[in-house]
């Protein structure tokens, strides 16, 4: 994920949940060293993502929505 897939991104955030995330939530998780942001895309268009954080012995999902 980048700075320029967040439009496609917060669409899809505000599609999915009563309590989206906002822009600088997701800003904040793009430049943390932590966390780890990828995006789907299908036909060039961006169709999902997700967020976690990998720990020693697991995976903490923070954040996954697709595109309806």
């Amino acid at each position: 994920m980048e700075k320029d897939d967040l439009d496609g991104v917060l669409a899809i955030e505000r599609a999915s949940f009563p309590t989206p995330w906002s822009e600088n939530m997701f800003i904040e998780e793009i430049h943390s060293s932590l966390c780890c942001d990828l995006v789907a895309e299908q036909n060039g268009r961006l169709a999902g993502y997700i967020s976690f954080i990998v720990i020693p012995g697991e995976i903490q999902l923070r954040n996954i929505a697709v595109r309806e």
